[in-house]
């Protein structure tokens, strides 16, 4: 979060709670959000509230305190499984299994579809925006699909077979990496060519404080 706490769920003796850590990894805070609550994504929103996609529908927190969501905001969700939740241009970006990905405008309340031919019928995707707000999902098993902030998108393969793409994560010099199929792949964005192609093994990415791809393989990290 911006500031630098760690959200996330997990759930003990069927009970789902939300928790809040510190770097040092000290509890803040937790919430118990029920029984058996599933929780598909989290997101945090431009006011610094945190915002959570559940099976009934969406919640919202800011600090300790559980806030209202927006009406038109929960209107958009309901009924539909979240795939992913990403801030964008001080809105919120939404991936809707079957129905496609949407963009919620905070300002107006009122929410727009992008990427239109696009309808995510696959149980899970991988969603970033950089800082030019260019947008990037998985797509198609092997690739992803690239769309800037003009609603017109590309797609890159980053392996010829068809290899699941389970994470992805870009470094402090702009270049997106992914784990494609257990290999680590690296795409510049600038060119749209793979640069790299190498490790097996890998199950997610991360990005340390210097600007280091932290890789996590199957026994170490």
């Amino acid at each position: 979060s911006r500031s630098r706490e760690i959200w996330f769920t997990h759930e003990s003796n069927d009970s789902t709670y939300l928790r809040t850590i510190d770097r040092d990894l000290s509890e803040i805070f937790r919430f118990h959000l029920g029984n058996g609550v599933d929780v598909q994504a989290i997101s945090e929103m431009n006011d610094g509230s945190m915002l959570l996609a559940t099976e009934k529908g969406l919640r919202r927190f800011l600090g300790k305190e559980e806030i209202p969501v927006p009406s038109s905001l929960a209107k958009l969700v309901a009924g539909s499984k979240v795939l992913f939740m990403r801030e964008h241009k001080e809105g919120i970006l939404l991936g809707l299994s079957e129905r496609g990905v949407f963009w919620w405008n905070p300002k107006t309340r009122a929410s727009e579809r992008i990427i239109k031919d696009q309808i995510l019928d696959e149980d899970e995707y991988i969603c970033f925006v950089d800082s030019r707000n260019t947008i990037y999902i998985s797509d198609r098993k092997n690739g992803f699909i690239m769309c800037p902030e003009k609603p017109k998108y590309t797609f890159h393969a980053l392996s010829d077979e068809s290899d699941t793409v389970s994470d992805m994560y870009f470094d402090g010099d702009g270049n997106l990496w992914a784990a494609v199929g257990g290999h680590l792949t690296g795409f510049d964005p600038e060119t749209g060519r793979v640069f790299y192609k190498g490790k097996e093994d890998i199950v997610a990415l991360n990005m340390n404080s210097s600007g280091e791809l932290v890789v996590a393989e199957d026994d170490r990290i």
